[in-house]
């Protein structure tokens, strides 16, 4: 039996869930399979159930990997610039960028997550971190004299996830990006004005 070289499985299983969400991005969740996956990477559709169960497997894969990039650019922005820096159209083209990344991929999600509890339990699951994620970084600011005492870290931070989604989900339909930007913009400096200490 030949030996199979030390990191071969998860650089394996990386070109796999690359490739997924690409085609996922394209042509959206439903319209993919994994047939079409193998045959673009040039693989077998049994090397690809060697490392996913199923397409279901692959999409938490995908979304587990696009949140995880998300929040290393978020944070990463966020150690190299200012508290007011997230009122910044370069702060919200992040997620412009991914979001465009994402094409198609985001409205099967929304499908998909109404008829299913374990995807559904999974991106909640997903959104709870990164809001914990927030709701420390403000915590922080606090702490450091930065924020007010009084502000409702937790009701900041959902705000802004929602006020992000909102424009995200208008971007996807096409509305104006800089208008997008804007919005946010003005927003967020009244929000972080409103929070100052």
């Amino acid at each position: 039996m030949p030996k199979v070289m030390p990191g071969y499985k998860a650089h394996a299983r990386q070109r796999i869930v690359r490739e997924a969400e690409r085609i996922f991005s394209q042509k959206g969740y439903h319209r993919s399979t994994m047939t079409e996956i193998a045959r673009s990477m040039g693989v077998s559709k049994a090397s690809l159930y060697q490392y996913f169960g199923n397409k279901e497997d692959l999409l938490i894969a995908v979304l587990e990997r696009m949140t995880e990039d998300r929040q290393i650019r978020m944070y990463g922005f966020l150690d190299d610039h200012d508290v007011r820096s997230i009122a910044s159209g370069e702060f919200f083209g992040e997620f412009l960028r991914s979001a465009k990344a994402s094409g198609m991929l985001g409205f099967d999600l929304i499908y998909e997550m109404s008829r299913n509890d374990s995807l559904r339990g999974m991106v909640c699951s997903e959104y709870e971190q990164g809001l914990d994620k927030i709701v420390s970084f403000l915590t922080k600011l606090k702490k450091r004299g930065i924020l007010r005492k009084d502000v409702d870290s937790r009701a900041i931070a959902t705000g802004i996830i929602g006020l992000r989604d909102g424009l995200l989900s208008m971007s996807t339909l096409g509305l104006d990006e800089k208008l997008l930007k804007r919005v946010w913009q003005n927003w967020m400096i009244m929000v972080l004005q409103s929070i100052m200490a």
